[in-house]
């Protein structure tokens, strides 16, 4: 008798998914009862892992049988099948539909590290490679670890719990392992500050007398190796310190590994110290990054051709669409902008032909955050630029030129909808057009300047703003009530329309996050000094950008305005600058946004 083991594989996974399900519902009160179910859990989650060959992703080759352990391994805890344990959301990124994985889950985020900490390892001269469990199970992938003969290993996870836990733990399955996995934890805790034993869990070998009985597969495969826990994902506190701490978490690893080898790792000051992981600024608040140089410089010199927009239309947005494939390239950093000059993450899964043809490109292989999928790959940045272009004529980006004749920032919430699926994205890049602009690489049109180039004239302030202008620029409905109620504050009677400038200029004339959804239209930042008008929120897309103020109207926003120009020691002297407008620009400039040294000549480019 004949056996078909492609069903066999398949009535087998499709069993232990229910019996996975019906052990994650069952009541088990115990600790000990608790561990073991987790333990079984992650027992069946390999299983199914092992019958799904067809997922497995080829790992990198073994090394010269000649050479001795060298480097670093790193080990993706769970697959794209099983992902692991669910962080909260926020401050983890918001769930994207068009990705193939979850991005609340152990095993996004943890990709996502694992190359932060492979990128740093290649500026630093260090050895290492990404493992990943799906199709082979634990044992395969140790397997392929043992064959790649590594220094050490790291197998990258994070905690849940009950909502309340928090804390760093790292666990060994050897003697062997133990100093290695103590000077991780010391790095972990130094990164995250930890305090106490509830928080600096410490490190320790897996065992069912211990409570923590999952890991114990991971452990024992090859040595030294160790499993870290940095944090607790279904805490909040806890999951806000590891979104803004995951830069520093990668250069901690990698510096823990060459502490542990007793060599020195020397990552360069860019490499991905900040915590937003940008380099550090050398024009203005722009990273000094080769590749984004030539970017702009390429940019700068090619208008593309697009059928149905005039020239200057393509010019005005240059600047939005260059914030844009920073966005998705990290400032020109990632591994698919350096390798295959593809900026802006764009597949080549569906309606890709012309773009093949005329940009040209090829298809290729590429590991993002979401999984191996097929992207454009360019010969070089013009051709890049024109695919870009032929990209935005598919389908689901139908109406896009007509929203760009309206404003460059109609654009980008209008493709930025379909592109990436994530909340914010628009206001990211309009954050990152704004930087650019007051670095001097956009014009306040939305051109990019020449080098050398002054953009525009000497502050000049012409006069009011009609409600006519104000909707001209697309402004809400609740800007316009902001608008009535500043003009009926008489105190700012005198620069009443530099102030709504100042309010379209922070707030896109109402369609920021900030003013949507809390009505803060300046992004003021919260303050015990306005506890009797606003409340304290988080950015309602960005919560690592700490506490604003809520208002419950613009009328009440007016008030904290002024309350703050009035008791902020930071506004002292406003009223003395009243009387010209353009004085109280430069005011402003100096005061609200002091790092943004254009920001007067914003507001006066508004009321030209």
């Amino acid at each position: 008798m004949s056996v078909d083991f492609r069903l066999e594989r398949e009535r087998l996974a499709a069993l232990s998914v229910d019996v996975a399900h019906l052990l994650q519902s069952a009541d088990l009160a115990s600790p000990e009862t608790h561990a073991g179910r987790e333990a079984l859990i992650e027992a069946i989650e390999d299983l199914r892992d092992v019958l799904r060959p067809e997922a497995a992703i080829a790992p990198p080759p073994p090394s010269d049988a000649l050479a001795g352990p060298r480097g670093l391994a790193i080990v993706v805890g769970h697959t794209a099948v099983a992902q692991g344990a669910r962080a909260l959301s926020p401050p983890f990124p918001a769930d994207s539909p068009a990705t193939r994985v979850s991005e609340h889950n152990e095993y996004a985020w943890n990709t996502d590290l694992a190359m932060k900490i492979k990128a740093l390892a290649e500026t630093a001269g260090v050895r290492c490679e990404i493992f990943f469990r799906d199709g082979v199970g634990i044992r395969g992938a140790y397997e392929a670890v043992r064959s790649w003969g590594p220094e050490a290993t790291i197998e990258l996870h994070f905690n849940a719990a009950d909502g309340r836990a928090r804390g760093s733990l790292v666990l060994y399955g050897a003697e062997q392992s133990r100093p290695w996995a103590e000077t991780l934890q010391k790095a972990i805790v130094r990164t995250f500050d930890r305090q106490g034993r509830s928080e600096d869990r410490g490190i320790f070998i897996p065992g069912g007398s211990r409570g923590y009985d999952r890991g114990i597969e991971s452990v024992t495969k090859v040595n030294p190796s160790a499993l870290i826990e940095p944090f607790f994902g279904d805490n909040a506190s806890d999951a806000g310190l590891a979104v803004r701490k995951k830069a520093e978490l990668a250069r901690a690893i990698l510096e823990a590994f060459g502490a542990f080898v007793r060599r020195d790792v020397n990552i360069p000051a860019d490499g991905g110290g900040a915590e937003d992981g940008d380099p550090p600024p050398v024009a203005g608040d722009v990273p000094d990054v080769p590749l984004l140089r030539e970017l702009i410089a390429t940019y700068r010199s090619v208008t593309p051709v697009v059928q149905g927009l005039a020239t200057d239309v393509v010019e005005r947005l240059k600047g939005i669409t260059l914030a844009q494939w920073i966005e998705e390239s990290g400032w020109a950093g990632s591994q698919l902008a350096v390798q295959h000059f593809n900026f802006a993450g764009m597949k080549g899964i569906s309606e890709v032909d012309r773009i093949l043809r005329e940009a040209p490109a090829t298809k290729v292989e590429y590991r993002a955050h979401d999984g191996v999928d097929t992207y454009l790959k360019f010969a070089g940045i013009r051709d890049f630029v024109t695919g870009y272009f032929l990209f935005l004529e598919r389908s689901p980006y139908r109406g896009w030129k007509e929203m760009a004749m309206r404003s460059p920032h109609d654009f980008i919430r209008f493709i930025g909808r379909t592109w990436a699926q994530r909340d914010g994205y628009a206001s990211r890049v309009i954050n990152i057009e704004q930087r650019l602009v007051a670095a001097g690489v956009v014009r306040s049109d939305g051109g990019l300047t020449k080098p050398g180039e002054e953009d525009g004239p000497a502050l000049l302030i012409t006069g009011a703003l009609s409600s006519e202008r104000i909707a001209d620029e697309g402004a809400t409905a609740e800007f316009l009530e902001l608008a009535a109620a500043l003009e009926a504050a008489p105190r700012l009677a005198p620069v009443f329309p530099v102030v709504v400038a100042q309010c379209g200029l922070e707030s896109d004339w109402g369609r920021s996050d900030l003013a949507r959804v809390h009505a803060n239209f300046a992004g003021i930042p919260w303050t015990e000094m306005l506890a009797e008008v606003a409340a304290p929120v988080p950015h309602p897309t960005d919560p690592t950008r700490g506490k604003f103020c809520r208002f419950l109207s613009p009328t009440s926003f007016v008030r904290a305005f002024l309350r703050r120009l009035d008791n902020d020691p930071t506004f002292a002297g406003w009223i003395d600058n009243i009387d010209d407008g353009a004085r109280f620009a430069a005011f402003l400039g100096r005061t609200w946004r002091p790092n943004d040294p254009t920001y007067a000549d914003k507001i006066a480019g508004i009321l030209a």
